[in-house]
């Protein structure tokens, strides 16, 4: 072939390898640094270190200088393009090529060696900075990506600076693609106006730029209109592709309330999709079509007669009402006090104003009984209710005299007398007192493990009489009667193999004491035991007691019985965490007697004791007992309104036989005659004529029974 025929073909071969070329860089370039032999990654291709030169995979790059003894494959890592490498300052410093038409490209370089990190990385494209850093053991690759300018028709990689033993593993470059401009939003008002029922207000939201594709726009809506309650639209708005804006509707909401007009102010949110441009807010109003209407009449209450007596007297009340006669108005009532409705007196929970009256008399009528209970209050109050307002004066009291003597008070003299032995010896149980009779429940008897055992003393016939197990032996449970009914929240429970126990439980289970059966209610909201248990108004109460840690607890739950599915509400925090205390209900108030923080040797007894209104949802300290005392729970009882507690322990495993008594009228102790032996933790009630006093500890389960009658 001639010199000129030679030439000819090498023109073309460097023509069709710059064509080539100029169409590849349309694509993503992966060049792997690794030595001959070694495997190239899918996708990649590779560079052995040779000279800078054409090759055969299309493409024109290498190194300045034959590099082939610099590539090392390590056979370390997985991944192979993080496995080979190419020294770049072995033996001199040297530079990579690639030839690339000019113009601006995202370049990628990964410098490292996963078998060694003594290097100093400082690698430039173009003599941008692109991969800088020193590499640990922990982090032995350094890695960076820039945008970088071509302008000579090659793209050269370098080091620079204090870079030391360079190594790059491979690099990607790719076409940098200027993105397109971010579209400006507006919004503009077409319709400001809307009224009611069912108008529509108009909105348009517009864009400028490019309308290839969809635009979603978020919207934001404030003002006195609610979303929702005064109108419907849409939180986003796509604008179609092809589209440069699209309309929103406001659609407003018929009501029957008199609002007056409403604004809608209507914003564009932010978001990455688009600029805001100068107008991304609006405002619509809705004009209001609802007139007010009359004002409710206001109704008051007022006594024309404050005292009644026993027998068969009226208390005389008036209900009074402003405003338009023109219709007869029903008002709702509700009664108070200490007195008893249905027992005490009898009066209508409604009272009717008739037509063309503005005020009518309802009476009060007490009920004769032989029960000596002191005067007694009757408090009446209008309930609320949307035919009617309340004035200031809503409410109004009359006291019932009363015309019975008082039955003479027992001195402080009790004659305790041997009863019927427990048929079994234990300790902590529950007890509850149900028409005369004393419910025993669990304990522990014979190990520290609860028993499910229930027993019923009969004072009648001084006799046992052994009832249905429990569901799961339960001791240190909170206990108050409902009804018939006894209710045990929280404690200790068998965990079911003979030898431990749990440590506070949410468990709530009832005894229905007329046909000896069991049931659940529902859970406490947490884990509590040795907590204390009372029902004032068909609420129940649960309050204080410990968790499973052993730590005292101070919260306080309430349940209403007529609407368990609601579940436990929590109400004003027990003053202080505590457990192994009494409780006790006098006139609907609750009362925690004494009681311990922490437990056995550690022990802190304290003769704090606290009442609670559940009127007013408040805690208040009251006298204390004359010194601290626990293990209370089973031994607290009312009598006449008294509340006495019975043996206890004064300190760890120190128990007493003290019997003391507590008048909330007039917040004293006193202390009656002890019983037999010193006990804690025995069941003890208040039989109707007669103390009954049982099992305990006193340094071990003890089963003597002792019934105390005041002489």
């Amino acid at each position: 072939m001639s010199r000129n025929s030679a030439s000819t073909v090498h023109q073309i071969s460097r023509a069709v390898v710059d064509a080539l070329e100029s169409r590849q860089m349309l694509a993503t370039y992966n060049i792997n640094f690794q030595p001959l032999g070694a495997q190239t990654p899918v996708g990649w291709k590779n560079d052995v270190g040779s000279k800078y030169e054409i090759r055969g995979n299309g493409l024109t790059y290498g190194w300045n200088v034959d590099n082939k003894a610099g590539a090392r494959e390590r056979n370390k890592h997985s991944d192979q393009r993080y496995d080979t490498f190419n020294h770049m300052q072995l033996g001199s410093n040297k530079t990579w090529n690639i030839k690339l038409p000019n113009g601006q490209y995202n370049v990628k370089i990964v410098a490292g060696d996963q078998s060694a990190w003594d290097s100093v990385y400082r690698i430039k494209a173009e003599g941008t900075m692109v991969a800088s850093g020193t590499p640990t053991s922990a982090k032995r690759f350094i890695e960076g990506t820039k945008r970088i300018t071509v302008g000579d028709g090659k793209l050269t990689i370098a080091t620079s600076g204090d870079a030391r033993n360079s190594k790059i593993a491979f690099i990607e470059i790719s076409n940098y693609v200027e993105p397109e401009p971010t579209p400006i939003v507006l919004l503009s008002v077409i319709d400001s106006q809307v009224g009611e029922p069912n108008s529509h207000g108009l909105i348009r939201i517009s864009r400028t730029g490019s309308t290839t594709s969809a635009l979603i726009v978020q919207l934001g809506y404030t003002g006195a209109a609610t979303k929702g309650e005064d109108f419907n639209a849409l939180s986003t708005v796509t604008i179609p592709a092809g589209q440069s804006s699209i309309d929103l509707d406001l659609t407003t909401i018929d009501d029957d309330d008199v609002e007056g007009d409403e604004s809608i102010n209507i914003t564009i949110q932010p978001s990455p999709d688009y600029a805001f441009g100068p107008t991304i807010t609006g405002s619509v109003t809705i004009l209001e079509n609802d007139v007010e209407p009359e004002p409710l009449p206001e109704v008051s209450l007022s006594v024309i007669d404050d005292q009644l007596g026993e027998p068969t007297s009226d208390g005389l009340m008036r209900i009074s009402r402003t405003g338009s006669t023109s219709a007869a108005l029903v008002v709702e009532l509700a009664f108070t006090g200490t007195a008893t409705r249905g027992s005490d007196y009898n009066a209508s929970l409604t009272v009717t104003i008739p037509e063309g009256e503005s005020s009518v008399d309802f009476q009060i009528e007490t009920i004769d009984d032989t029960e000596y209970e002191e005067n007694e209050t009757v408090i009446a109050a209008i309930q609320s209710s949307s035919t009617y307002e309340l004035a200031s004066a809503f409410s109004g009291s009359v006291t019932i005299v009363e015309n019975d003597e008082p039955d003479p008070e027992p001195e402080g003299e009790l004659a305790w007398t041997t009863g019927k032995v427990s048929p079994v010896a234990r300790v902590e149980p529950e007890s509850a007192v149900v028409n005369g009779k004393l419910y025993v429940f669990s304990g522990y008897s014979g190990s520290w493990v609860p028993s499910k055992r229930v027993d019923v003393y009969n004072p009648s016939n001084n006799s046992w009489t052994r009832l249905a197990d429990m569901p799961l032996g339960t001791t240190h449970a909170a206990t108050t009667v409902v009804g018939n009914k006894i209710w045990f929240a929280g404690g200790y429970t068998d965990r079911g193999d003979g030898v431990n126990q749990d440590i506070a439980v949410t468990q709530v289970i009832i005894y229905d004491t007329s046909n000896d059966t069991w049931s659940t209610g529902p859970s406490l909201p947490q884990k509590r035991g040795s907590g204390g248990l009372a029902e004032v108004d068909g609420i129940l109460y649960f309050f204080s007691g410990e968790r499973t840690n052993r730590s005292n607890a101070t919260d306080m739950w309430a349940l209403d019985l007529n609407n368990q599915s609601a579940g436990w509400v929590t109400k004003a925090s027990h003053p202080f965490g505590m457990t192994h205390f009494g409780t006790a209900v006098v006139d609907g108030i609750i009362y925690s007697i004494g009681g311990q923080t922490n437990v056995d040797a550690n022990a802190v007894f304290y003769k704090n004791c606290y009442k609670y209104d559940p009127g007013t949802n408040t805690w208040t300290r009251i006298a204390d007992l004359p010194y601290g005392r626990s293990h209370l729970s089973p031994a607290t009882t009312v009598r006449n309104g008294k509340i006495v507690i019975a043996g206890g322990e004064r300190a760890f495993n120190v128990e007493v036989s003290d019997v003391s008594e507590y008048d909330p009228a007039t917040n004293t102790w006193r202390e009656l005659t002890q019983v037999p032996q010193a006990r804690a933790a025995a069941a003890f009630g208040w039989l109707g004529d007669r103390f009954v006093f049982t099992c305990g500890k006193k340094g071990g389960w003890q089963e003597e029974t002792w019934v105390g009658q005041f002489v």
